[in-house]
């Protein structure tokens, strides 16, 4: 993913948040699914929030919008494997803000927006 730093997004009311989610076999924990699964939202935070919290609120609440539709998708299309649904445990991104914000240094392909790229 290409990360780049974020610009002065005090101003900003539109956000994009990306979220990645990836299961991978491991030796000590066999999963019958292998998911490598990466989506957007596009985040409109309200004028009357105060600058200050726009990006938090935006990044928290729309990282768990993201969440919430990735692992509804993952439990419908599971669902009639012979190994059954796969339910993705429920997630809380309230004290995770800090970890949601781009990194300043990527791959630089450049064709994947960071989260919390501002966009208007």
């Amino acid at each position: 993913m290409n990360e780049a730093p974020i610009e002065d997004d005090s101003e900003a009311l539109t956000f994009i948040v990306a979220l990645g989610i990836a299961i991978d076999q491991a030796e000590d924990r066999p999963t019958p699914y292998k998911l490598d699964i990466a989506a957007l939202g596009l985040v409109e935070v309200s004028e009357k929030v105060e600058k200050e919290k726009r990006r938090d609120l935006a990044l928290v609440n729309g990282a768990s919008l993201v969440y919430g539709a990735i692992r509804e998708l993952v439990t419908t299309l599971t669902a009639r494997c012979i190994a059954g649904p796969l339910v993705l445990p429920t997630a809380d991104f309230r004290d995770h803000s800090e970890i949601l914000l781009p990194a300043t240094a990527g791959s630089g392909d450049g064709d994947e927006a960071p989260a919390g790229t501002r966009v208007g």
